[in-house]
């Protein structure tokens, strides 16, 4: 994957959230910033998207599968 922008203190991608996500290896993200969705405010009828989880804490969990921080 061809980050949108990158130097020496990061690497911004941009991009599907879960076609970025599933590229991106496990323990590699430390910061995720997400945008509308927020967890269970709107069901956009796209399979698989985010803000549908079961519960905040499985919506949070999905959101840091990368991150070292939390088991990613």
């Amino acid at each position: 994957m061809t980050p949108y922008y990158a130097d020496d203190t990061v690497t911004l991608h941009h991009g599907d959230s879960l076609t970025v996500l599933r590229a991106l290896p496990s323990g590699s993200v430390n910061c995720v910033v997400t945008s509308p969705p927020y967890y269970g405010l709107r069901d956009y009828g796209e399979p698989g998207q985010y803000g549908l989880e079961s519960s905040p804490a499985a919506y949070v969990d999905r959101c840091g599968r990368c991150s070292p921080r939390y088991g990613g």
